[in-house]
């Protein structure tokens, strides 16, 4: 082409279509050299469109023509970039952090806190299970082998170490029946001197057993003398029934007559509704010289355990729980304390147990040896002990029985007791109630210990049970050779004698 003359339009195009080639014939897929293969310059409407094909082409292979950044605002980088370095943005951002770490912290305090509450609940559990659970197998397999009745019934044994006897010894023994569906509990009073058949097949003494350490053989011997199984054992000894009163910040009781007995303290309690103090109430406990002489003491030291029992039942779960401590350092049991609160369910029977009246072991004070010991009357005993467990009063009504009895015979009462006036307070008793008394008087000699009602013929039999109520005291005796007696009964009233 000459210098002066000018390019015309298909010179411009083919300048232009070499740039392109040089430009992005590196950069396109091989469909655009394929859209441009043969193209020489020109201004074609067929070159042309071969471009745009393969432009089409590479559109349809995914060309990429816009890049967005990989955040989640889908904000790009400059926008990002300003976001984060604003006064409010840094302000939230350290806000969240401090935040974060609070609640961090909490979370670490919160579990120093409960692995603490944990030791320490096993700790205290541990040491107090040390202090209150017996630890003798022969107790636990005793316990084992009495399921509760079906009925939920529940007998506890209670023994009483007042340090009167031998170490170990169980002074008072007292048998609880708790009736959870009733809400009730009955209290059978068994004192520590009875004479009955042991485990061994031996006669012997309740107090000779070990109630401490070796619970076992005495928990057997009292179920074989009740004829019940008991379920759980507890024993209180003289220090912990003085701390448990305290603990409680005393006791009311109803003490029937004025209490004054050297042998027991220095002590002087009058009769009447009493607030007692630990001391005190030990004193009464071991107090004997009473009217009502060894029934009298039964019931007397029933009454505290009964008042106890209810005190501690009126904690409830809580209260049970702020009081274990001191409760273990005053009362031993067959249990430890998980198990014990597995019977709390049965609290709610003790919570009126002092209102309830307390059957006392029939028996008779004789003499072993120079010791003073109380023969049960077995009968009788186990007779009470049916009633206890079909749920009825210990005692029986007496005066069903007074008034079922024909009252047409004839009474003689002598006084071999040493108490004076006894044979005219039992006259007394018995006119009030219907019966005829012919004569009264003394025997020989003051040497019977237990009140006798002697008849000679069987016809007077129900008629010597309806005296025995009526007194509330004596044994019916058939003799009709060793008594010489005019009357049809002759009451001989002996040292156990007991005005109500």
């Amino acid at each position: 082409m000459a210098m002066d003359q000018r390019p015309n339009r298909s010179h411009y195009e083919k300048i232009s279509e070499g740039a392109r080639n040089a430009i992005l014939g590196t950069h396109t897929r091989s469909g655009m050299a394929h859209a441009t293969a043969g193209y020489t310059g020109g201004s074609s409407k067929k070159a042309r469109k071969g471009i745009a094909a393969g432009k089409r082409a590479s559109a349809r292979h995914g060309e990429i023509n816009q890049v967005l950044p990989q955040t989640s605002s889908r904000e790009s980088n400059r926008q990002y970039y300003e976001r984060i370095s604003r006064r409010d943005y840094t302000d939230r951002l350290v806000a969240k952090q401090r935040h974060r770490g609070l609640i961090m912290g909490l979370g670490i305090v919160f579990s120093v806190i409960c692995i603490a509450l944990m030791v320490a609940v096993f700790a205290f559990v541990h040491s107090t299970n040390d202090k209150i659970e017996i630890k003798d197998d022969s107790l636990y397999q005793v316990i084992a082998d009495t399921p509760i009745e079906s009925d939920g019934t529940f007998w506890l044994l209670m023994a009483a170490s007042l340090g009167e006897s031998a170490d170990n010894a169980a002074d008072e023994l007292m048998l609880v029946r708790m009736d959870p569906q009733n809400h009730t509990a009955i209290t059978l009073a068994i004192p520590g001197n009875a004479y009955v058949t042991l485990p061994s097949g031996s006669k012997g003494l309740l107090n000779s057993l070990d109630a401490v350490t070796k619970p076992g053989t005495l928990v057997s011997a009292v179920e074989q003398f009740a004829g019940v199984d008991i379920h759980a054992y507890a024993h209180i000894s003289a220090d912990g029934l003085v701390e448990l009163v305290d603990s409680l910040d005393g006791i009311e009781v109803t003490i029937p007559e004025e209490v004054d007995d050297p042998s027991a303290g220095s002590l002087f309690l009058s009769a009447g509704e009493q607030v007692l103090d630990g001391q005190e109430a030990l004193y009464w406990c071991r107090a004997k010289n009473y009217v009502g002489g060894q029934q009298s003491r039964s019931r007397n030291i029933a009454q505290v355990s009964q008042v106890l029992m209810s005190k501690v039942a009126a904690q409830g779960t809580w209260g049970l729980v702020a009081f274990m401590d001191d409760f273990a350092d005053a009362v031993n049991l067959s249990m430890g304390v998980p198990n014990l609160f597995d019977y709390l369910p049965y609290a709610a029977s003790l919570t009126r147990i002092q209102d309830r009246p307390v059957g006392v072991m029939p028996g008779v004070v004789q003499k072993l040896d120079g010791q003073q010991i109380v023969v049960p009357q077995e009968d009788a005993w186990l007779d009470m002990v049916d009633r206890v467990s079909a749920g009825q009063e210990p005692d029986v009504d007496s005066s069903a029985i007074v008034d079922a009895v024909d009252k047409n015979f004839t009474i003689s009462i002598n006084n071999g007791s040493g108490i004076t006036g006894a044979a005219g307070a039992a006259q007394d008793i018995l006119t009030n109630r219907g019966f005829t008394v012919e004569s009264i008087g003394n025997t020989s000699a003051s040497v019977y210990e237990e009140t006798l009602i002697v008849y000679k013929d069987d016809k007077f039999a129900s008629q010597a049970e309806a005296l025995v109520a009526a007194l509330g005291n004596g044994r019916p005796v058939y003799n009709s050779v060793h008594y010489d007696f005019d009357t049809d009964v002759m009451i001989v009233i002996g040292t156990d004698w007991v005005i109500d």
